[in-house]
């Protein structure tokens, strides 16, 4: 029955992006690291051409990774705010037995992602409850707890939304290290179960399950949890992050190249002597070259990569995502705005640096 549904989503879908015309798409050679990175950032600021250039560009060359990239953002930066869309995107990637759907209706998807108002929140409480030590704090034994126990962070009313996420976390065993200790009665299948009872929509269990299979991730079932707990169903009008400016660089906008590609790595590395309002705050708040690489490469992150063009304007989420700009590694809420002052101060001259890193490779 689940795959007669999922069949219909899909040909739905298909037949929806068989109507819409897309605009010509110049072919874009590019490393599909590039093309993974800037796919994804241009859905996040809603630039539908050069998300269906990247798109095409890794589609062609790398289906598999297109689809588990498009996943991914689905879930990082678009959300469960329209669950149709999400059904829709994880129906047409690839399953066993369904034929590959063509290049028009993926193209069709990354435009309905870019136009789509977006939130982060999944990807945010992930974040706080890595860094948020008043968070950590009333969870310092759970992994001592028995699974009973542990499962009423999730399903009571006690517990923050960050410390709910940080159970499921905990609890799925899911990609859990360092700061996040995986409970060793972990166990996917119980989360999944208990996640679908706190919903009681099959759609969202469908969302869960689909997800986790495309990208083998929490964001999913992160996702999932706060839209089955959350109280605020409203929002008001999305309005557009704060943009640093961009330049083009190497042909393509530079907010392409963060921590997470090698010309970008190489000139945060580079920013930390050389760029002199940047470096004077790193040598007050780390003590470690790479505890600065660190600090400087998270803020960068929030400070540009991390923007959206379209996010919805949910008091909680929007909370959640302030808190998320003052915290990461080596920074506090109480220093965080001289480090972003920092990286306006030296833009131009990290903009240099990034240029001279793309222009090297």
């Amino acid at each position: 029955m689940i795959n007669a549904f999922l069949s219909g989503v899909r040909q739905q879908v298909v037949t929806e992006a068989m109507a819409r015309p897309l605009p010509d798409t110049p072919y874009l050679r590019i490393d599909t690291h590039i093309a993974a990175s800037l796919m994804q950032k241009a859905i996040r600021r809603s630039e539908i051409d050069w998300a269906l250039k990247a798109g095409q560009r890794l589609f062609d060359v790398q289906p598999a990774r297109f689809w588990r990239r498009v996943s991914v953002t689905l879930f990082e930066d678009v959300g469960l705010l329209d669950k149709q869309l999400a059904l829709d995107t994880l129906t047409c990637a690839p399953r066993r037995g369904a034929s590959p759907v063509c290049w028009s209706v993926a193209a069709h998807l990354i435009c309905r992602l870019c136009e789509a108002t977006k939130t982060q929140v999944a990807n945010n409480l992930l974040h706080l409850g890595l860094y948020d030590l008043s968070e950590a704090e009333p969870m310092v034994d759970f992994d001592l707890l028995p699974f009973a126990d542990a499962e009423r962070w999730i399903t009571g009313n006690t517990a923050t939304t960050v410390q709910r996420a940080k159970a499921v976390w905990q609890l799925s065993g899911i990609g859990c290290s360092g700061q996040v200790v995986q409970h060793p009665e972990a166990d996917r299948e119980r989360v999944l179960s208990i996640l679908s009872g706190l919903a009681g929509d099959p759609v969202l269990e469908i969302i869960a399950r689909e997800g986790l299979r495309l990208t083998g991730h929490i964001l999913p079932l992160i996702s999932v949890l706060e839209e089955a707990v959350s109280q605020e169903k409203v929002y008001v009008t999305a309005a557009a992050d704060p943009m640093p400016p961009e330049d083009l660089i190497g042909g393509l906008p530079s907010w392409t190249f963060d921590q997470y590609t090698w010309p970008g790595k190489s000139a945060l590395r580079r920013a930390r002597t050389e760029c002199p309002a940047i470096a004077a705050d790193l040598e007050s708040r780390a003590t470690t070259a790479e505890q600065r690489f660190r600090a400087l490469a998270d803020a960068h992150f929030e400070f540009e990569s991390a923007n959206l063009a379209r996010r919805v304007q949910i008091p909680a989420h929007t909370a959640l995502w302030r808190r998320v700009q003052a915290l990461g590694p080596h920074r506090l809420p109480e220093n965080a705005a001289a480090l972003y002052e920092a990286l306006r101060g030296d833009w131009e001259a990290y903009q240099a640096l990034r240029s001279s890193a793309v222009e090297n490779l």
